[in-house]
């Protein structure tokens, strides 16, 4: 059985992934010229490597001492062993959250968290993240990369994931669910503007599968992009 690193990295070729999470998000999280970057969840970095190419410093933050074993070497990153809910952030001008804001295990945890964050920001800097937001109870994407499954749309219920490539099942978790309205108001009471973004999918993605394949993908996929500036 393939172990949740290895199976993870399986992760980054879904379609999704690749072709409109990445580019969605550096582009999000631009300009990075001259910034002081905290990424969270690094992982093996997924992120962490095209976020280095034009920022000052990335601070990357994971909890799994195999995931930052296997992270690649690079001068102006700092990889982190910790729990982003425990960690005394250091002042930055980006954070760089994807999916990790749906690890809350509670509202309570997700505020305590934004709460961090917000203070760690300097003067007009920003909260990037991707979080789970299914559009129905079984939000089947498939074909782009992942099934989500979830018994009602209120704050704390579990979501139920499957991730796919190429139509195989790559492995499957839980998330939690917190409503668009409760992430912005969270946002707000912590001198946060949200502002939420559509994705896009890069040329390379229209390239490799056709703009036929992504039609219905933008308008219609299972996670939400928003910015929260700080004010």
């Amino acid at each position: 059985m393939t172990d949740f690193v290895g199976a993870y990295e399986l992760a980054h070729e879904k379609p999704d992934k690749k072709y409109s999470m990445l580019p969605t998000m550096i582009h999000l999280c631009s300009p990075l010229q001259n910034n002081e970057v905290i990424e969270l969840g690094c992982g093996t970095g997924f992120f962490t490597k095209p976020l280095a190419i034009s920022a000052k410093h990335v601070l990357a933050i994971d909890h799994c001492t195999k995931a930052l074993a296997d992270a690649p070497i690079i001068p102006n990153v700092t990889y982190r062993e910790a729990n982003i809910f425990d960690y005394t952030y250091p002042n930055c001008d980006i954070v760089c959250a994807p999916y990790v804001l749906n690890y809350a295990s509670s509202l309570k945890e997700l505020e305590q968290l934004i709460s961090k964050l917000s203070a760690s920001l300097n003067r007009e800097g920003k909260i990037v993240s991707i979080v789970d937001l299914p559009k129905n109870l079984l939000h089947d994407n498939r074909r782009f990369g992942s099934v989500k499954k979830i018994k009602s749309f209120e704050d704390e219920q579990k979501i139920d994931i499957r991730l796919f490539n190429d139509d195989k099942e790559i492995f499957s978790f839980e998330s939690t669910y917190f409503a668009p309205q409760t992430l912005e108001r969270v946002c707000l009471q912590n001198g946060l503007s949200p502002e939420w973004h559509l994705p896009f999918v890069s040329k390379k993605g229209i390239e490799r599968f056709g703009s036929s394949f992504w039609q219905d993908y933008i308008h219609n996929c299972e996670v939400g992009y928003f910015v929260a500036k700080k004010f």
